[in-house]
C-alpha cells in the first residue's frame, strides 16, 4: 500500500513538472524581447533578476508576447488596451510611479493614448526572489525605499 501511495504520488509530481516545464518554454518562446524586441529590451541581467525596459509610442500595438511573473513600474503615465490570448480585452490606466506585481502571462497591448508609454520590468529568475518581490518588492519601490 505504501509503494502504491508513494508511486500515485510520484506520478503527480512528475506531471506537474511537465506541465509547468512545458508553460515555462512556452513563454521562453514568446521571450517579450524575442518576439517583440521593437518595444522591450534589456537593460540589465544577471543570475537572479532581468531588468527590461519598455516602450510604446502612440497608437502602436506590441506583437503577442510573453513575461513571467515581475514587478512592472511605469515611468510615464499609461493609458493601454491589454489582450490576452483568452480573447479578454481590459483598458489600463496608471501614473508615472506606480508599481504592480504582476502573474506571468501571454498578450499584446496597445497605447490608446496621444503620448508614448514607457516603464520598467523587473523579472525575479527564480521563485525564492520571485516571492520576496511580491511580498516586499512592490511595495518597496512604490513608496520609492
Amino acid at each position: 500500500m505504501q509503494f502504491l501511495k508513494w508511486t500515485i504520488a510520484s506520478v503527480l509530481g512528475l506531471a506537474l513538472v511537465l506541465i509547468g516545464g512545458t508553460s515555462a518554454v512556452a513563454q521562453q518562446d514568446l521571450d517579450a524581447t524575442k518576439t517583440d524586441s521593437k518595444h522591450h529590451k534589456v537593460v540589465f541581467e544577471n543570475d537572479q533578476v532581468r531588468i527590461v525596459r519598455w516602450q510604446i509610442p502612440p497608437g502602436e500595438s506590441t506583437e503577442r508576447h510573453s513575461h513571467p511573473a515581475l514587478v512592472n513600474v511605469f515611468l510615464t503615465d499609461i493609458d493601454v488596451q491589454i489582450t490576452t490570448d483568452d480573447g479578454k480585452t481590459v483598458n489600463a490606466k496608471g501614473k508615472a510611479g506606480d508599481a504592480s506585481w504582476r502573474t506571468a502571462g501571454t498578450h499584446v497591448v496597445k497605447n490608446v493614448s496621444d503620448k508614448p508609454a514607457e516603464g520598467i520590468l523587473v523579472e525575479p529568475k527564480n521563485a525564492h526572489a520571485a516571492e520576496m518581490m511580491k511580498v516586499n518588492g512592490a511595495a518597496a519601490i512604490a513608496s520609492g525605499k
